[in-house]
């Protein structure tokens, strides 16, 4: 079966092992699109910004 990561930037303030934050996440995501997803909360400007505001990574690991 096909897995689906999400990297999440979060607040400095915001510890990233979060359970209840990533269960939130997880639940509106999949109340949202109907999709189960893994949820990996990362440090601020961890991830590269894109320009365009179009996604500027994704990765297949299959």
């Amino acid at each position: 079966m096909n897995t689906v990561k999400v990297e999440v930037q979060t607040l400095a303030k915001v510890e990233r092992s979060n359970p209840k934050l990533l269960a939130q996440l997880k639940g509106k995501i999949k109340y949202t699109i109907g999709l189960s997803m893994d949820i990996e909360l990362v440090e601020k400007n961890s991830i590269p910004r894109s320009q365009g505001g179009k996604i500027n990574i994704v990765l297949n690991n299959r």
